[in-house]
């Protein structure tokens, strides 16, 4: 039996060739530099919470719009502005919550705080320039450096005006809400 492999390496892709007794193979194989479902090891109390991608009727903005929303709970014990914080719904393009109006954006401890995911950063700093999609997305939180990911969670299609949440504050278990809560407790 004659065999011959070659092996070529694309950036973090490699591809093998296999002639085996007249027959051809492809494979192909790559590597990720990140995989999103590893666990996440910081010391932030800071936690994606609460999450609406398709909201038609349930809760609006301070311009009386039905966005998409994400709610952070501050788990910890001392006030964040999160004000030059990183989120996004893409991990290659964090966009940064504006910063300078701690007024809008602290969070105290305890305390919960919404983005509004509606792609017009214009209305306020609380506005995030992108929409959540409700065939499935994913919502990422970095630190100040946009680049320490704080928090993280991929989620499938989702129902409209029916939240997915941690199912307490800060906890690792997710469920969905018929009942959404939004800047409160999750019960």
């Amino acid at each position: 039996m004659n065999m011959v492999i070659a092996i070529i390496n694309i950036h973090e892709c490699s591809a093998r060739m296999l002639f085996l007794s007249g027959l051809t193979f492809f494979i192909v194989g790559c590597i990720y530099e990140k995989n999103l479902a590893e666990p996440i090891t910081h010391d932030s109390f800071l936690f994606i919470n609460e999450f609406m991608a398709s909201n038609d009727t349930q809760n609006t903005d301070e311009h009386g719009e039905y966005d998409d929303w994400v709610e952070i709970f501050n788990g910890g014990t001392t006030a964040v502005d999160l004000g030059g914080y990183f989120i996004s719904d893409d991990h290659e393009i964090p966009v940064q919550i504006s910063t300078g109006v701690p007024d809008k954006t602290v969070v105290e401890p305890g305390g919960f705080i919404l983005l509004w995911f509606d792609n017009t950063p214009e209305q306020g700093p609380l506005h995030i320039a992108y929409k959540l999609g409700s065939t499935g997305d994913a919502i990422h939180l970095y630190g100040v450096d946009g680049v320490t990911r704080l928090d993280s969670y991929i989620f499938s299609p989702q129902t409209t005006d029916v939240s997915e949440g941690r199912a307490s504050d800060g906890d690792e278990n997710w469920m969905f809400f018929d009942l959404p809560t939004p800047g409160q407790s999750n019960i």
